[in-house]
């Protein structure tokens, strides 16, 4: 399998427990696009899907600076089909709910009313996505992207 490319946008909500603890939780849409190949034969596949994370951190804030570590696990629910395409022909399937893991660590720093946040994960499907009762596939990435956190707070710690 070729390294994917990965559109992605999401919205996330911290909630913090205690001054270095948070419990956060995303709706992220993505769309996929990934080649998978062997010997025999070589294909592209597309599907997209929303991924909602439950993220546990530990959170670091000294001065003007933010650090995080997370983990948890999510759940991946199809939008629509799954489009493999082969040489000659394309096949459509319907896809299933997969749960999967995510651990990773973010790094920021204060700018304006927010903070400038980098984040950094790896994810890993637990079960491989079926269709039509076909094991098809199993997601794994790391994840690179950048962000703007905003606060809404209500107790200050």
């Amino acid at each position: 399998v070729s390294s994917p490319l990965v559109l992605q946008g999401a919205l996330t909500v911290d909630v913090r427990l205690s001054p270095h603890i948070s419990l956060g939780i995303e709706a992220a849409y993505r769309l996929d696009y990934f080649r998978a190949g062997s010997s025999f034969f070589s294909t592209e596949v597309r599907t997209s899907s929303l991924v909602i994370p439950l993220l546990f951190k530990a959170v670091f804030m000294p001065q003007s600076y933010y650090a995080a570590g997370f983990a948890g696990p999510y759940i991946r629910i199809p939008f629509g089909q799954v489009e493999v395409n082969y040489t000659d022909a394309a096949e459509h399937y319907d896809a299933s709910i997969t749960p999967g893991i995510a651990v990773g660590v973010e790094a920021g720093m204060h700018l304006g009313p927010g903070i400038i946040v980098l984040d950094v994960r790896y994810a890993q499907d637990i079960f491989y996505v079926e269709s039509n009762s076909a094991k098809q596939y199993r997601a794994g990435s790391v994840e690179f992207s950048i962000g703007y956190k905003i606060g809404f707070l209500l107790t200050d710690y």
